[in-house]
């Protein structure tokens, strides 16, 4: 092993301490091999950086011996500094690069916020912050009540470091089994917002618990550029029940958005919102629990690819005033809600207006409906458009359209949806045309007239030049063909059924005639 030789100076174990400054002391700070060899320890125990006499309830200021101890870590090339059993006080803690601070267990080791002017009580060091882990730590905002009032309990915010090419941020650390308490404001990511250099990336949150002391604070913020961010079995509450935000997924300034972000089996409740997202690109909530909420989760500002699934609503969606929604939101880009329980006391399962395009599947209701998803447990799902100047429709991933009255002619239609999906558009307050020149197939037709509330039904496929296949126009004097209060015999329905495909076979054998399909 090479000789990494140590000079013992004060600039090496810091000036002016009282038990550093001997010569016991500063070999503590070194390992010792048999051959002779020696080098920096890579892990410290905290009680090594402190002057004989010290204390282990939080009544003495350590900011100074905790930032040498983490200065020192940080010029051996990287290491670990244990926190032991007991409650140990700062007004800062300035994470470092290669440096991850430990506790011993999560209620045993303590790091207590004393009063400061802070904005956080867990900082984030100059430049990129590579690898800085943090594990079995509680930390503290005070004793009982905050400290400080508005201070987050870790604000890590991207600076760039003084030299091109200027990177900055958290990068590839991993925080496991931390409590965080008696702040007014839990955790905040804050990457840059334009460029690329101040990412916040590739951070895991494992167990991580986070109580915020205010109604109006936030227990998790995600703002700017926060990539590949995973939350597994976190726990973030507010103090009361339509009470603040829990999590928030912003970009304040700038273009830049949060986007690769998971949330696994997360929970959080006693809120206005679990969920406050205006910008965010492929999300994903899995097997989450929401409970005790006003509003569940909302969706703004062309957030997009957002996916909630699997997941646990108890009482999650009711303001006692008919406003609550277990998912709402407006301008956002696309949306999927499926495979969720949602039980207890909720106003809408959605309400949501101005989007690209929100699609429901498979969950399971009990509470106030019944098991039956009534008209008005929904809002904005089905949307209502106008044909666009050039005879376009642009309908995303809507799947069921009310099409406003229009002499223009419909021949584009824009969608998001794929092959085996199928459209469907009503006339509404007058007739609408469907005709060919664009996108749409009318079997040979050059033009389909819709009555007023009737459907066109189309159908997506890949095959041939054109994208969208008219299938039926469905006209409630075709479709109310039972006797009021009668019930339709399954011979009935089957006569229905083979009736409409023998009209797909019939479109299919006029595009393989008009050489359009194979």
């Amino acid at each position: 092993m090479a000789d990494e030789r140590i000079q013992y100076s004060e600039e090496m174990v810091g000036a002016g301490h009282p038990t550093k400054a001997d010569t016991l002391n500063r070999l503590s700070l070194v390992e010792h091999y048999s051959d002779g060899t020696h080098r920096h320890k890579r892990e410290l125990d905290l009680r090594e950086f402190l002057p004989a006499g010290f204390v282990t309830d939080g009544s003495a200021d350590y900011t100074a011996e905790i930032e040498d101890a983490l200065s020192y870590l940080e010029a051996a090339g990287g290491g670990k500094l244990v926190i032991p059993e007991g409650t140990w006080a700062a007004t800062r803690i300035t994470r470092r690069k290669y440096v991850s601070i430990a506790g011993v267990h999560q209620r045993r080791s303590k790091l207590l916020a004393l009063p400061s002017s802070e904005e956080g009580f867990l900082q984030l060091a100059q430049g990129p912050v590579l690898y800085s882990h943090l594990e079995d730590l509680a930390v503290w905002g005070g004793n009982g009540s905050p400290a400080n009032a508005g201070q987050w309990g870790m604000k890590a915010e991207a600076v760039g470091q003084v030299d091109s090419p200027f990177h900055g941020g958290e990068w590839y650390s991993n925080h496991r089994n931390i409590e965080v308490s008696y702040f007014d404001n839990g955790i905040w990511y804050k990457g840059g917002y334009t460029g690329t250099l101040l990412p916040m990336q590739f951070i895991t949150h494992q167990n991580v618990s986070v109580k915020r002391d205010s109604n109006s604070g936030v227990c998790l913020e995600l703002t700017g550029q926060v990539g590949q961010f995973v939350d597994i079995s976190g726990r973030y509450d507010g103090q009361a029940k339509g009470q603040g935000t829990n999590i928030v997924i912003t970009k304040d300034t700038g273009t830049n958005q949060s986007y690769s972000l998971n949330f696994l089996n997360t929970t959080s409740q006693l809120a206005e919102f679990a969920f406050d997202i205006t910008w965010a690109f492929n999300l994903n909530i899995y097997a989450g629990h929401f409970e005790e909420l006003y509003r569940a989760i909302r969706l703004q500002g062309s957030s997009r690819n957002i996916n909630i699934r699997g997941c646990h609503f108890a009482n999650a969606g009711s303001d006692g005033a008919g406003g609550g929604y277990i998912v709402g939101g407006s301008a956002f880009d696309n949306a999927f809600f499926g495979e969720n329980y949602i039980l207890g006391s909720y106003d809408k399962v959605v309400s949501v207006s101005n989007h690209k395009g929100i699609k429901l599947g498979n969950n399971f209701f009990t509470g106030p409906v019944s098991n039956d998803l009534g008209v008005g447990m929904t809002s904005g799902v089905t949307k209502q458009l106008s044909v666009g100047e050039s005879g376009n429709i642009d309908s995303y991933l809507d799947m069921t359209i009310f099409v406003n009255n229009s002499a223009t002619v419909i021949t584009q239609i824009n969608s998001f949806l794929t092959p085996g999906e199928m459209l469907c558009l009503k006339a509404h307050s007058g007739t609408i045309t469907l005709g060919t020149g664009a996108n749409i197939s009318l079997g040979g037709a050059s033009s389909v007239t819709v009555p007023q509330d009737a459907w066109a039904i189309l159908l997506r496929i890949d095959l041939g030049s054109l994208a969208w296949v008219l299938v039926n126009v469905a006209r409630a004097s075709e479709v109310s063909k039972l006797a009021p209060g009668t019930v339709a015999s399954p011979t009935y329905v089957q006569a229905e059924l083979q009736s409409t495909m023998n009209k797909v076979d019939s479109v299919i054998d006029a595009l393989k005639t008009a050489g359009l399909m194979k």
